[in-house]
């Protein structure tokens, strides 16, 4: 909750480019997958070149965590 506070000062809206939960994932070879939205998402999409998006499944929006390992092309 801190990090989307953090975030909307920032950013000096709570508002985000990308409506939604989204499990953002890096390099294949990393098998990761991390759920943001808002605009934390903004500023780790804007501080972060190459990573891959999904939108999350609602059990990951529940959980708070990709559900598998981030296997994107």
């Amino acid at each position: 909750m801190a990090e989307l506070i953090k975030a909307s000062v920032h950013n000096e809206t709570s508002r985000s480019r990308h409506p939604g939960a989204w499990i953002v994932s890096g390099p294949p070879q990393e098998r990761t997958g991390v759920l943001a939205e808002g605009p934390v998402l903004d500023l780790l999409l804007a501080s972060t070149p190459g990573l891959s998006l999904r939108p999350a499944t609602p059990l990951e929006r529940l959980l708070g965590h990709a559900t598998e390992p981030e296997v994107l092309p």
